[in-house]
């Protein structure tokens, strides 16, 4: 298993959804390599931002496929994205 930890656009969730360990893997079934699961694990973020998602992949070369196709992972500076948001879930 592997495991990231991003801040997704709050106008992604309803409302509702917005609640600390609620599972939000639904939202993201139509991605490209969609997460195993992803759970609200702060849902207000740093200075009541976007929602922190914490999510699970199968292993790194799923959660690399699924960063770098999903808006994530598209210019310079990828890469340490990327490894700040799996040492922010570990």
């Amino acid at each position: 298993m592997d495991f990231l930890t991003l801040d997704i656009d709050i106008d992604t969730f309803k409302e509702a959804d917005l609640v600390l360990g609620r599972d939000v893997t639904s939202y993201f079934d139509e991605d490209w390599t969609p997460p195993v699961k992803a759970l609200i694990v702060n849902p207000k973020g740093p200075g009541g931002g976007n929602p922190i998602v914490k999510f699970t992949f199968q292993d790194s070369d799923h959660s690399w496929e699924w960063f770098s196709h999903n808006g994530a992972g598209c210019g310079e500076g990828d890469v340490e994205e990327y490894q700040a948001a799996q040492e922010s879930a570990a």
